[in-house]
């Protein structure tokens, strides 16, 4: 992950007050103060960016509703468009054994949310 995208990633997420601070610097120092009883004690930076990646996108992909950020509403007609254009995302083991829209619905949601996620912080300028 190279620095520009974390930068833009943490600019986007102050926006939408995922986090208090743009400051990556910060937000590692704060993370390696942290008591741990289990899992990883300290993270490198980089491990700690790739962490910290995953987090703040789950987030935005789960809708957490502590972020303050206007949702575009996903119609079960967009849904069922998605699915229909990425079936591919949604198969089993063999060609044309695919997940039944019903059984992956919440899956096609996330996908799309993945998708306006890497939006935004891809038109981040900095």
């Amino acid at each position: 992950m190279t620095s520009e995208r974390m930068r833009k990633i943490l600019r986007f997420s102050k926006s939408i007050e995922l986090v208090d601070t743009e400051d990556f610097d910060e937000l590692y120092r704060r993370e390696n103060e942290k008591t741990h009883d289990w899992g990883i004690r300290k993270y490198t930076p980089f491990s700690y960016a790739v962490h910290l990646e995953n987090v703040l996108r789950l987030r935005f992909v789960n809708e957490d509703r502590r972020i303050r950020f206007n949702y575009v509403l996903l119609s079960n007609e967009m849904l069922k468009d998605y699915y229909d254009k990425n079936k591919e995302i949604f198969s089993k083991y063999e060609e044309g054994d695919y997940f039944p829209f019903e059984e992956v619905s919440d899956v096609v949601r996330k996908k799309i949310r993945e998708e306006e996620w890497e939006a935004h912080i891809n038109e981040i300028s900095l």
